[in-house]
C-alpha cells in the first residue's frame, strides 16, 4: 500500500464497526492491512494461497488460519465470509488480470459492499448503485 492508502485504510476501519478482518496473507498490501487491522483490535483471519511462490507468502500470525486454497478460490472465500471488502489496488483503473480487481468484481456480483482506496488516498464506494455511507475525505488529508 502507498502511504496514503495506509492512512485512509485505517480511517475506513475507524468508520466501520468491524470485529473481524479477513486477508490473503501475502507480502505487501495484505501484510500492511494485517498490521493496521491489529491496531484496531480486530480478529484477523488468514486465507493463505497454495498456488503462489513462497517468496510472496507472508505467514502473518493471525488469530485464525483457513486451509490454503488457490488464490482465486481463497479470494472468493474472503468475499463470501465478509459483509464489506476494503480494496487497495495499486492501479487507478480496473485491470482484467489482477487478483484485487477480480475480487472487487466478484464482491459486486455477490452484492457485498466494496470500498476502494486508491493509491492517492481517494476513497470510492465500489458499488455503483449504493449510496455512499462514508464521509468524504480529501486526498490532501493524507499528505505528509
Amino acid at each position: 500500500m502507498t502511504y496514503c492508502q495506509k492512512i485512509m485504510f485505517a480511517r475506513v476501519l475507524d468508520d466501520v464497526r468491524a470485529t473481524h478482518f479477513h486477508f490473503g496473507d501475502c507480502i505487501g498490501a495484505d501484510t500492511d492491512a494485517f498490521v493496521i487491522a491489529g491496531t484496531h483490535s480486530l480478529t484477523r483471519i488468514s486465507h493463505p494461497a497454495n498456488n503462489v511462490p513462497r517468496r510472496f507468502l507472508a505467514i502473518n500470525p493471525a488469530e485464525w488460519i483457513r486451509q490454503p486454497k488457490s488464490a482465486l478460490v481463497r479470494n472468493r472465500d474472503i468475499v463470501n465470509e465478509s459483509e464489506l471488502i476494503i480494496a487497495c489496488p495499486k492501479e487507478f483503473t480496473e485491470k482484467q488480470r489482477s487478483g484485487t480487481w477480480a475480487t472487487i468484481r466478484y464482491a459486486r456480483k455477490q452484492n457485498v459492499r466494496v470500498i476502494i482506496v486508491y493509491p492517492d488516498g481517494r476513497i470510492e464506494d465500489g458499488n455503483a448503485s449504493a449510496e455512499p455511507e462514508l464521509p468524504v475525505l480529501s486526498v490532501s488529508e493524507c499528505d505528509r
